[in-house]
């Protein structure tokens, strides 16, 4: 018996339509000016060009003399200042403290005209700028002997060479050992006390001494602060005897009856008070902070929506091999030190030239809430870039934390991720400090990722910035 079976196979002819589905995330060009940015495959793809990355300089220096006598200035063709009295007590310069010292310890009696020991600084450079208005005085002082009855402070000249007897016409701010400090104008063979405040010099500290005067009111201000900074005394008066001066101003003191003073850190600045360092363009809410050579913060604010900042430098007014950090919140936007020989001067006025800039928009276009991140896949950085680099990923008001790279080192790598929802766009933001601006680009390559949470498919997008100086 023979079984056979049979199969019958039915074929029926089926078809597939498929069609380009446009990814749900892509890039678009934020059109940030200073930034170029070039997409592709389908907007998954970002080349940008950052060109103008930003620095903090100083645009403005109101001090026309400044001196912390870290050198001689009485040294030489190096010689800064003039000393002038007839009692000639001794000046000399102290190498280790590195400040002024006036010796009147083997002088005679004398009055207040040319009895005085001046100090003043020769030379067109060191003259009241044409123009100016106010002049500012800012110095340290301190009493080093047990002398007592004899005073300090600024000279206002009213000729250009103080000379006698050119010199014997000229306003003086006094700090007296005694409590009976003030202002006053000396003319020959005499004086005026414009105004007197019951404030003495207590002997052994340092004290500061600031002093204005209008050149075109006659109006004037001497103000007398602690070694902390603290105000202990403050006196006002007006005289326009003297108009449009000081042309030249000096230190020094009626040094005449044994008494031994110091004197460090004088600033004259026109239009400008020397108690403060001003830095703009800021955006609001950074925070500048200003360091001294051994990493102490001298002071720090945070801008408001004008976008600047007043550093109060009272205590400071010279500070060497300073360091200016601007920060918001933990993210550092810059981080940049001046050389020992570009000291930070009050009065100066600094301008941060760097942005907070969308470098490149990505949006959502899917019915589903992504999660995105960015991460630093590769960096090159050329010879002797110092500067600092963040990048954060911001949707409205909720930013991740940054990638931080500070000269060559990442110190951040990934950013942390940011819920991007359905409809809505955001942007990668950047902010460049490039110190010293390297010849060549810093170059980084990124890979923008995004995932459903609840999903373990992850895309990711690349991208390359340069960053040129």
């Amino acid at each position: 018996m023979v079984l056979v079976g049979a199969a019958v196979f039915v074929y029926y002819p089926a078809s597939i339509n498929a069609n380009w589905v446009n990814p749900p995330v892509t890039f678009f060009n934020p059109g940030t000016s200073g930034v170029s940015v070039t997409l592709y495959d389908d907007n998954t793809r970002a080349d940008i060009e950052v060109t103008s990355p930003g620095i903090l300089v100083r645009t403005q220096r109101n001090a026309f003399i400044w001196d912390d006598f870290s050198t001689n200035p009485f040294q030489g063709n190096t010689r800064r200042l003039t000393v002038l009295g007839n009692c000639q007590p001794g000046s000399s310069w102290d190498g280790n403290n590195q400040y002024v010292i006036f010796d009147a310890s083997s002088s005679g009696s004398g009055g207040y005209n040319l009895d005085h020991m001046v100090a003043y600084y020769s030379g067109n450079e060191h003259a009241v700028p044409t123009g100016t208005n106010k002049v500012y005085l800012l110095m340290k002082t301190r009493r080093l002997s047990d002398a007592y009855g004899l005073w300090k402070g600024f000279f206002l000249f009213t000729y250009d060479n103080p000379q006698p007897p050119n010199r014997r016409y000229y306003y003086v701010y006094m700090f007296w050992d005694y409590p009976n400090s003030g202002i006053s104008r000396i003319y020959p063979n005499g004086f005026l006390r414009l105004a007197t405040i019951s404030v003495g010099d207590g002997g052994g500290d340092w004290y500061f001494q600031w002093g204005v005067r209008d050149r075109n009111s006659g109006d004037m201000e001497y103000k007398i602060y602690s070694s902390t900074g603290v105000e202990i005394g403050t006196v006002t008066a007006t005289d326009n005897t003297y108009l449009n001066t000081p042309v030249r101003v000096g230190f020094g003191g009626a040094l005449n009856r044994g008494e031994v003073f110091a004197f460090d850190e004088f600033v004259a600045c026109a239009d400008a008070d020397p108690s403060y360092v001003n830095v703009t363009g800021l955006q609001s809410g950074w925070t500048v902070i200003l360091k001294d050579s051994n990493g102490g913060t001298v002071d720090q604010r945070t801008a408001d929506s004008t976008g600047s900042v007043s550093l109060n430098v009272l205590t400071r007014p010279i500070i060497r091999s300073a360091r200016f950090e601007i920060v918001l919140g933990d993210v550092v936007i810059l981080n940049q030190s001046f050389p020992f020989n570009e000291p930070v001067v009050g009065g100066d006025v600094y301008e941060c030239m760097i942005r907070d800039m969308n470098i490149l928009g990505f949006h959502n276009y899917d019915s589903k809430d992504y999660n995105v991140y960015v991460r630093v896949e590769s960096l090159q950085v050329p010879s002797g870039y110092s500067g600092s680099i963040n990048l954060w990923v911001r949707v409205g008001t909720v930013g991740s934390t940054p990638i931080r790279i500070v000269g060559s080192n990442i110190q951040q790598g990934t950013t942390s991720p940011v819920m991007l929802g359905y409809g809505a766009s955001g942007y990668i933001h950047g902010t460049f400090s490039l110190s010293p601006p390297p010849s060549t680009p810093v170059v980084l390559t990124l890979s923008f990722h995004y995932y459903i949470p609840s999903s373990e498919v992850e895309v990711e997008y690349p991208i390359t910035v340069r960053i040129h100086s």
